[in-house]
């Protein structure tokens, strides 16, 4: 190759990756279903509605998260499925989780006798944008009335 090619796809590189990242938001949780009980797992599909901001598809590899409702585990979401958040979209994707159901069992009261819980999710998710990746720490916090989630059934 010679500088005259070089150069060009050089300057395209550098300029394509210093391109700003704007962080990707979770907005709100629209829906919690229970999808399948068996072998005390309960596996739940929650529909979480993510806004991101950049001119670019961004896709989700992976994740370590804990989720807590009122400060108490219930569960550590892990390989979650891989996702794809189209550019300059506010949208929502589904979330799949697994909750052993003894954490399920005692959170059966909580959910019942209170009309808001208090949701917490923090870790960090693996995302990449072409051939570049990056770990983008999470720390999401939302006051959920429970007589919003229309779909949750137990």
């Amino acid at each position: 190759m010679t500088i005259k090619t070089t150069l060009p796809i050089l300057v395209f590189i550098f300029f394509v990756a210093c391109k700003p990242f704007k962080m990707v938001e979770i907005s709100s949780i629209d829906y919690v279903n229970v999808d399948k009980i068996d072998n005390g797992n309960v596996k739940l599909n929650v529909g979480v509605k993510l806004n991101n901001p950049n001119n670019y598809a961004i896709k989700i590899k992976g994740a370590e998260l804990n989720a807590n409702i009122n400060e108490s585990v219930i569960t550590k979401i892990s390989n979650v499925s891989k996702i794809k958040i189209a550019g300059n979209t506010h949208e929502t994707q589904r979330i799949e989780l697994n909750i052993s159901s003894s954490q399920l069992t005692s959170l059966i009261p909580i959910l019942m006798m209170r009309g808001k819980v208090k949701l917490l999710i923090k870790g960090y998710i693996k995302g990449k944008v072409g051939i570049i990746g990056k770990k983008i720490p999470i720390d999401f916090k939302e006051d959920i009335n429970m007589k919003d989630l229309s779909g949750i059934g137990f």
